[in-house]
């Protein structure tokens, strides 16, 4: 795996700068064979860009584009580039051949895709009568031959201010490496065979920039300034950071991936054949956060601006073991498998803060000034001379497991996992833990898996499998560790309440409910809209009536902060016992999972005053299992939990409807994004990223 990846630099290289000299052998690229007449084309690029941005001179780089980018798009980009080359790019920005071809393209575009995206959907907001309901935004994509960009606007209220709307934009570039050779061997730069191609299946690259702005309304929003949307990377330079305002927040994502595994097959025996499998992955994360700071939000005076750099290093291995039917040595159809995954992720995050005094060191051409630009366009950015401007140190360690079971067409999954949070501050260390379940009923779709093992019988490689319907419950809690037994998960002992959050949530997800085989879960799916939703019966009836069908996901979350736990321990412990009994319908095992949990919970509090979250999360995970509506939070906790949600779905003209409800008095995201909130960090909350 180590010599594929030594073709990552390589297609950085090429792809985000495009200046590599051919005489240059440090990527020792044992396993690509480049063309004469692509070395031709590296030796002209290795010129000075920057000297030539000065002269507006052409730029000798345009001799890579032919065997990079998609010819049609090169050959409509070429005449304005070479007469324009010093607009290609920002210019306090990197040099890139691809966001130049990318602002080439969409420069005299974006702003009429975005309208006509934009028009669409008021159309049919005005002409659907559920169109008031409907806050859905638009995506966008388009393939630029090795690489293909994909956009994608979102909007929703804004939990923190009720008369404000959250304008999520997300621009997201992907390089996979197969399809990336393969473009360079069509186009004569590489000479590879397709299984030498093959061999670097797994190895990709995702870049991710994301803009959160605001806007009064869902149709100013709606039509909000595109160039966040299409033209996101020539705000991510120093003069864009800089001029960052109106509390904004952009991020900007890379993220590396690649994956080995195996497989091995038993010879079948009475048409039964046995297969196991084993597979590990590295993920290597780099996140870049720019918060555009208000005066309102400001720790100190003058402060306009903060940024922040986390680097995740994650690792994943997993088994997997099946029984397959082989029917005539036509196809194989699995009866029973089970796969099993651990995953370990460490991270560290820093921030720093600046302020209007600061302005101009960041931009006189001082060693700081210089770290600051390199800041913005690295991945693993090195702080020397910005050091006196860090504020804040996380670190986290998660580790996960997975379990997936599945029998013929019907089976579960469930996740776990443990994160530890730290949070350094003027050398005060705040240790934080979130503990996560999640399970997941779900039923495959029949023709989806036929297909799939037809395919693996005749290309020898596996398709994804859709699901008709999954059911997924997830129960999230936050707290900080004042304790040694804190960090144990069998114990998870706490002092206080106002050092506790949770988050219950529940979806149902089908993916067709407008057929008579589908019945049976557009039945659930309204059956879900009535119980654990607080949506209206005129969307009910349009799912009923299938003016809103699948693809369709419905889902709700329950936050609950100290003060809800708080009134949970306020009950008189028969209140909660008849609860228990209402909910399992006096079924014995069901009430006694409850109640033993239940009252060792209520005795380690009586006699301590101290909660031990072990077996308040045992108690609810129960109760997720068996709750049929919303009542029962509302008895746990009164009017202190507070219910949101979401609807997407997709119209009888097949554009996607989108609507949400919320009920209760918002509190926060959690005790750890309040207290950091407290500290200078500032995560939009809408309804959508609950």
């Amino acid at each position: 795996m180590s010599s594929k990846w030594r073709t990552l630099p390589l297609i950085l290289a090429l792809v985000y700068s495009g200046v590599v000299g051919a005489s240059e052998n440090s990527l020792d690229l044992k396993h690509i064979r480049l063309s004469e007449s692509f070395k031709s084309a590296l030796k002209a690029s290795s010129g000075n860009t920057k000297s030539l941005r000065a002269t507006q001179q052409v730029d000798p780089r345009q001799g890579l584009i032919p065997f990079l980018f998609d010819a049609e798009i090169a050959q409509q980009n070429a005449q304005k580039s070479a007469k324009n080359f010093a607009k290609s790019t920002p210019t306090d920005g990197q040099e890139s051949l691809l966001y130049g071809q990318i602002r080439d393209w969409l420069d005299l575009r974006y702003q009429g895709i975005g309208q006509a995206e934009s028009e669409r959907v008021a159309m049919f907001n005005n002409q659907f009568n559920l169109g008031v309901q409907n806050f859905s935004g638009f995506s966008w994509q388009k393939p630029f031959g090795g690489f293909g960009i994909y956009t994608d606007r979102q909007l929703s209220p804004d939990l923190f201010d009720a008369n404000r709307w959250i304008v999520m934009d997300t621009f997201t570039v992907v390089i996979e490496a197969t399809s990336f050779l393969g473009k360079m061997n069509e186009a004569g730069a590489v000479d590879m065979t397709s299984s030498e191609i093959a061999a670097f299946a797994g190895i990709n690259f995702k870049r991710v920039y994301t803009t959160f702005h605001f806007a009064n309304s869902f149709m100013e929003g709606l039509i909000a300034d595109y160039r966040y949307l299409f033209l996101p990377f020539l705000v991510h330079t120093p003069n864009g950071a800089l001029a960052l305002n109106n509390g904004r927040v952009m991020r900007r994502e890379d993220t590396w991936s690649a994956a080995l595994g195996g497989l091995i097959e038993s010879p079948p025996l009475y048409g039964f054949s046995f297969s196991a499998g084993a597979m590990a992955e590295i993920t290597n994360q780099s996140t870049l956060t720019l918060q555009s700071v208000t005066p309102q939000e400001a720790n100190r005076p003058g402060e306009f601006l903060r940024v922040s750099h986390k680097s995740a290093l994650t690792k994943s291995a997993g088994v997997t073991a099946a029984l397959q039917l082989d029917f005539f040595k036509l196809i194989k159809f699995t009866l029973l498998s089970y796969d099993l995954e651990f995953s370990s992720e460490k991270s560290n995050e820093f921030q720093l803060s600046f302020r209007e005094e600061h302005k101009a060191r960041l931009t006189d051409g001082s060693d700081t000034s210089k770290e600051f630009a390199q800041m913005l366009r690295k991945n693993s950015p090195d702080i020397r001379y910005l050091e006196p401007y860090v504020t804040r140190l996380d670190q986290s360690h998660t580790t996960s497991t997975n379990s997936r079971t599945m029998l013929l067409l019907w089976g579960s999954l469930k996740k776990s996992s443990m994160e530890q949070v730290r949070v350094i501050k003027d050398q005060v260390v705040k240790t934080f833990f979130k503990n996560y379940n999640e399970s997941i009923r779900l039923v495959q779709n029949f023709w989806s898996r036929l297909f799939s093992s037809f395919i693996f019988r005749i290309f020898q490689f596996n398709t994804l499998i859709k699901n008709d319907a999954a059911f997924t419950r997830k129960l999230n809690l936050e707290y900080e560790a004042t304790l040694p037994q804190s960090p144990d998960p069998d114990k998870m002992l706490i002092e206080g309440q106002e050092q506790f959050s949770m988050m219950v949530s529940l979806s149902y997800q089908a993916a067709r409910t407008d057929r008579w085989v589908d019945r049976s879960y557009k039945k659930d799916v309204i059956e879900f809209m009535e119980r654990y939703t607080t949506l209206t019966p005129e969307l009910r009836n349009s799912v009923s009536s299938e003016d809103l069908k699948g693809p369709l996901m419905v889902s709700t979350n329950v936050r609950v902060m100290g003060d809800g736990l708080h009134f949970f321990h306020q009950l008189p412990e028969q209140l909660v016992l008849n609860e228990f009994n209402l909910i399992c319908a006096k079924k014995a095992s069901c009430v006694k999972s409850l109640r033993d949990p239940y009252l060792a919970y209520k005795k380690v509090f009586n006699d301590t005053s101290r909660l031990e979250l072990a077996l308040l999360k045992k108690m609810m995970t129960t109760l997720l299992k068996e709750i049929d509506d919303l009542a029962t939070f509302q008895v746990l906790f009164g009017e202190n939990a507070f219910v949101s949600g979401s609807l997407y779905a997709t119209s009888r003209q097949g554009l996607p409807f989108s609507t949400a409800f919320s009920v209760g008095q918002f509190r926060g995201l959690g005790v750890i994004d309040t207290f950091k909130r407290l500290n200078g960090t500032r995560q939009p909350a809408s309804i959508w990223s609950e």
